[in-house]
């Protein structure tokens, strides 16, 4: 599954979500965890795939996959622009792993990417069987964040009004409390 979407819109947690509900092990494979000096990716991947069956049910968590499947084909890349390091060396080891998975494995691989169109689509769409857009809650589910986050906390508001203020004052924030 591929969750997309703008920064700070809750893919992450609600990754988390996903492992939390399904008594899953989550297994980080993003960019930021590999981009370490020393280590074997090829390696890493592999044992990771490995493990993640035999403690199955798991979670492989690919974020800012646009680096590990970049786009762009031909186009020279500036360094320190995205698709680029090491973290695009793993593209060919992760494919090779994901077409040995089969469902009786028990393994979930969910990538995360707030910048889609950085990646080559065609190897989203061949990778991930189904992409989720993921939005900032909207006008009706910020009100009634407000009103629970402000009643978990043992306060009110005045008038009911003051909500509507709330909610309409934090379009576009995310839902974290």
């Amino acid at each position: 599954v591929l969750l997309y979407g703008h920064a700070k819109s809750g893919k992450t947690m609600l990754t988390h979500a996903v492992c939390n509900e399904a008594g899953a092990n989550l297994f980080n494979l993003s960019p930021h965890v590999l981009n370490k000096e020393g280590v074997n990716l090829q390696k890493l991947v592999q044992v990771v795939f490995r493990v993640a069956r035999a403690l199955a049910p798991s979670v492989i968590y690919l974020d800012e996959c646009e680096k590990v499947f970049p786009g762009g084909k031909g186009k020279k890349k500036k360094k320190g622009e995205v698709g680029g390091g090491k973290s695009a060396k793993i593209k060919k080891d992760v494919i090779q792993q994901l077409k040995e998975l089969e469902a009786m494995d028990r393994v979930l691989v969910i990538g995360n990417t707030s910048m889609p169109w950085e990646g080559d689509m065609k190897e989203f769409t061949n990778i991930f069987r189904g992409m989720i857009c993921c939005v900032h809650p909207d006008y009706a589910s910020r009100m009634r964040l407000w009103e629970a986050q402000i009643r978990k906390r043992g306060a009110s508001l005045p008038k009911d009004s003051d909500y509507e203020v709330l909610a309409f004052m934090t379009n576009k924030y995310t839902a974290r409390g």
